[in-house]
């Protein structure tokens, strides 16, 4: 199972999460918000880009992070069914260090899954940040720096289509450094 993941946080400094979500390559959704970031945190950039848009959609789970986490992995076990793989696709390193963090996770795994990740960042590829910035235009409902929107477009840009069930992450290499398995 391919999963796509997006964070938001407070900031690149001291980075706090405060939204997370994560689209399987069949489009099952999940959105959490957090409750217990540190708002006084928050960058400028944070308060005027991603706080705006954190209800543009409803969040699947709202609450403390034990709270979310427990949401969580219960969509997971919900979503993987019998499927025993599990790629975790994020464009960036930060997502994946708050979304271990997060769960509490070992580097190799999420909830006792098994887990590759896979570090696909858009800038080295432009076709696909072509994609990506295109699926925002597309729609005046999509909203940059919302965690669902950002982790549904990266969907987009890999997979090529919305609807494509076979997405396709083959333009990033296994050897490079963040997708050997671990932050």
């Amino acid at each position: 199972m391919l999963l796509f993941v997006d964070t938001e946080f407070t900031s690149l400094a001291d980075p706090r999460l405060i939204s997370f979500a994560a689209v399987d390559s069949r489009g099952d959704t999940f959105y959490a918000v957090l409750t217990d970031y540190p708002h006084q945190a928050c960058t400028a950039f944070v308060r005027e880009r991603v706080l705006p848009v954190l209800d543009a959609h409803p969040a699947d789970a709202r609450g403390t992070q034990r709270a979310v986490d427990a949401a969580f992995r219960r969509w997971i076990e919900h979503v993987q069914g019998n499927d025993d793989s599990l790629e975790i696709v994020v464009d960036d390193e930060c997502d994946q260090y708050l979304l271990h963090e997060l769960t509490g996770a070992h580097p190799l795994g999420i909830h006792g899954i098994h887990a590759r990740w896979v570090l696909a960042p858009l800038a080295t590829n432009a076709g696909t940040l072509q994609r990506f910035e295109r699926y925002f235009r597309e729609a005046p409902d999509r909203h940059r720096h919302n965690a669902l929107d950002d982790a549904l477009a990266l969907r987009f840009a890999l997979a090529g289509r919305q609807d494509d069930n076979r997405c396709r992450i083959a333009d990033y290499t296994d050897d490079h450094p963040a997708n050997t398995g671990g932050p």
